[in-house]
């Protein structure tokens, strides 16, 4: 509705025009909303922080719950907002033991929020700059390690 402007909807646009306007208005989907990437992002951890669970026999599930929503959500969202950026990253850290997670004190996520925890100190460019890219590798290598200690 802002991209056309007119002050006499009903007569001045066409039908499309009206149907992609409520759609923006009532979208089906969060995506079509008129959301903000922090609100969209934010979204994405509120969704994670309740469902996450680490299993170290189903490291796959790690990749598919984690590493790849935040892909996706990368790709259907665009970069996080850089003056955001950290405040996000620091709250994905933590999805694995949040108090909201029901899962927060299996042992399981509780060392792998450790690991993580430790990957991301020792990790010199992630502790200067905080990354998507810097989380998702130290993430990656944490779930490698766990995946090789399960097959010892």
């Amino acid at each position: 509705m802002e991209r056309v402007p007119v002050s006499e909807w009903k007569v001045g646009w066409e039908v499309s025009l009206i149907l992609e306007a409520l759609r923006e208005c009532y979208p089906l989907a969060a995506l079509d909303n008129l959301v903000s990437t922090y609100d969209k992002c934010y979204n994405l951890y509120k969704s994670m922080r309740k469902t996450i669970t680490v299993d170290q026999a189903n490291i796959a599930l790690i990749r598919k719950q984690f590493s790849e929503q935040l892909i996706s959500a990368l790709a259907d969202y665009g970069d996080m907002p850089t003056d955001l950026e950290a405040l996000l990253l620091s709250k994905f850290e933590k999805v694995f033991t949040h108090f909201h997670n029901p899962r927060k004190d299996y042992g399981s996520n509780r060392l792998f929020q450790n690991d993580l925890k430790d990957a991301l100190e020792n990790d010199a460019t992630y502790t200067a700059k905080p990354s998507l890219q810097g989380l998702l590798t130290a993430t990656q290598l944490v779930m490698n390690s766990w995946e090789k200690d399960a097959f010892r």
